[in-house]
């Protein structure tokens, strides 16, 4: 009776292709050795997409869940975070044009093009605070040098200073901001594995020392609490004064060995393992009180 036939066993696979989304992104989310925000963007969109995919997909048995996975996910994840969408833009496999095709695709280029926009234009404006890294003055219209009024004597002659004036012009064009540079040179391969942190420092800097500033500040940001909470969650459940000495290797082994358990609905009630402390408590007060009737 618990065997599976084979359309049960094609569930089976196609559930384990739909989790296996969840357990990458989970896991690279929480890294811990290079936990950066530029994964955001990338991890939150794939999930997306995969919703949307298998909302409106074949396996008509995924369809009820995955609705009430995409009232989740639209509470608390519909709306990017557009600091952290600013840190896709950072990643030199991705930068803006990564982010358009991700809003092309779930929102058509219309609307594609306004967040795009949006993205770039905090990151403009985030650009301005690292002004002073390397001596440069941006003025409020964005232009080196600050603020460019014109003001023509009377009787000069109106097109030399249309001569000068175009100098100028030409020279705030060169002298743009770090941003455009950066965007307009060539990707590195999406595929390649890459320490984004330490592009930033060994290539970047020497060529964007403004933009690499605002990288390290961005790329810094925590996406997630996980790591530093899961440590603590299970260690006062497994580790208590009765199991100080235990090894690595024998707590990972209860650890499954409980899971084991409840997955054949063998541990009924409470624990056997999680709840010992409390197990060995109630054995205690057992022996107290035949030790009083006694």
């Amino acid at each position: 009776m618990y065997l599976l036939d084979d359309d049960e066993w094609h569930k089976v696979l196609v559930i384990r292709d739909f989790l296996k989304v969840f357990y990458n992104i989970t896991n690279e989310f929480s890294a811990s050795t290079t936990p950066t925000s530029n994964v955001y963007f990338k991890g939150v969109w794939d999930i997306q997409c995969m919703l949307l995919e298998t909302a409106n997909g074949p396996h008509s048995f995924l369809i009820n869940m995955v609705k009430e996975m995409q009232k989740k996910f639209d509470k608390y994840w519909s709306d990017y975070n557009m600091l952290l969408s600013c840190a896709c833009v950072l990643d030199p496999r991705y930068k803006l044009k990564f982010v358009e095709y991700c809003y092309t695709v779930l929102y058509g280029e219309m609307i594609a093009k306004e967040k795009v926009a949006e993205v770039r234009a905090i990151l403009c404006d985030l650009l301005k605070e690292y002004r002073d890294v390397d001596g440069e003055d941006i003025g409020q219209s964005g232009e080196v040098g600050g603020e460019t009024n014109m003001h023509v004597p009377i009787g000069s002659d109106r097109m030399a200073n249309y001569s000068s004036w175009m100098t100028r012009k030409e020279q705030s064009v060169v002298e743009k901001s770090q941003l455009d540079p950066y965007l307009e040179e060539k990707n590195v391969d999406h595929k390649t594995p890459l320490d984004v942190l330490c592009w930033w420092k060994n290539s970047g800097a020497p060529r964007h020392p403004q933009l690499a500033a605002l990288a390290h500040d961005i790329l810094a940001i925590p996406i997630s609490s996980v790591p530093s909470e899961s440590a603590f969650s299970m260690g006062k459940k497994l580790i208590n004064p009765w199991r100080a000495s235990l090894t690595s290797m024998t707590i990972e082994s209860l650890a499954c060995y409980e899971d084991w358990l409840h997955a054949k609905g063998l541990c009924l009630g409470r624990s056997t393992i999680f709840n010992a402390e409390e197990q060995e408590e109630e054995v205690d007060r057992e022996d107290d009180d035949s030790q009083i009737i006694g």
